[in-house]
C-alpha cells in the first residue's frame, strides 16, 4: 500500500514569482506501473502561491500527481487535492503553456482498477490587490489539465469517480472599482477530465460543479 499526505506544505508566498520549465511540487509517484496496488493520496492547503506578480511559463504550481509509465492494473487509486494550487496575484498573472495543476494521472493503460479522484476549491486564480485595473493572461494552457490522460486503453470494468467541485476558477473581483483585463487565448479553464483514445466495458461517473468560471 502507498499512503501519501501532503499537508500546508510547499507553499510561495512572496512579491513576486516567475516559474520557467519548473514546478513547485513535482510528481508524487513516478514509476513504470502501478499493480494489485492501493494507492491514497491526499493533498490540502498546499502547493499554492500569492504574488503581487506571478509568471508560469512551460511549468505548474503542481506537476502530474501520478506518472505511471506503462499501466495501473488491478488497483485502487484515490486521490483527494483540497484548497491546493492555487494562486494569488495583486497586479498580474500570466501563463503560457503551462498549468497550475497538470494531470492527476498521467498513463498508458488502465485495466481492471478502481479510481476515484476529488478536486475542491483547488487550481483557481484569484485576485487579492486593490489596484483600478489588473491582467490576467492564459496562453496555450489551462488552469487544471486533464485529469486522467491515459495515451492507451481504459478497460475491464473500471469503475471511474472524477469529482470537480470550485475548481479552475478566474476571481476577478470584477466591479466599477476593480475592472480586470482578461486575455486568454487557445487555452481552457478546465481541460479534458478523461484523455483517452479507447475506453472499453467500463463505468466512468463525472461531476462538476461551480468550476471553470469566470467571475
Amino acid at each position: 500500500n502507498i499512503n501519501i499526505k501532503i499537508k500546508d506544505s510547499a507553499n510561495a508566498h512572496v512579491n513576486s514569482i516567475n516559474i520557467v520549465e519548473g514546478e513547485l511540487v513535482d510528481e508524487l509517484i513516478d514509476c513504470l506501473s502501478i499493480a494489485d496496488s492501493s494507492v491514497k493520496i491526499k493533498i490540502s492547503s498546499s502547493v499554492s502561491t500569492s504574488a503581487n506578480t506571478i509568471s508560469i511559463t512551460e511549468g505548474e504550481l503542481l506537476d502530474e500527481t501520478m506518472d505511471v509509465k506503462n499501466h495501473i492494473r488491478n488497483s485502487k487509486i484515490d486521490a483527494t487535492i483540497t484548497n491546493s494550487a492555487n494562486a494569488f496575484y495583486s497586479a498580474t498573472m500570466t501563463i503560457t503553456g503551462g498549468e497550475l495543476i497538470d494531470e492527476i494521472i498521467d498513463t498508458n493503460e488502465i485495466t481492471n482498477s478502481k479510481i476515484e479522484i476529488k478536486l475542491t476549491t483547488s487550481g483557481c486564480a484569484s485576485y487579492i490587490g486593490n489596484n483600478a485595473g489588473h491582467t490576467f493572461t492564459l496562453t496555450n494552457g489551462e488552469l487544471i489539465d486533464e485529469i486522467i490522460d491515459c495515451s492507451n486503453n481504459i478497460s475491464d470494468n473500471n469503475p471511474i469517480s472524477i469529482t470537480v467541485e470550485n475548481s479552475a476558477n478566474v476571481i476577478t473581483q470584477n466591479s466599477s472599482n476593480h475592472v480586470p483585463v482578461l486575455n486568454i487565448t487557445n487555452s481552457q479553464l478546465l481541460d479534458e477530465l478523461v484523455d483517452c483514445p479507447n475506453i472499453n466495458n467500463n463505468s466512468i461517473t463525472v461531476e462538476i460543479s461551480s468550476s471553470g468560471n469566470i467571475a
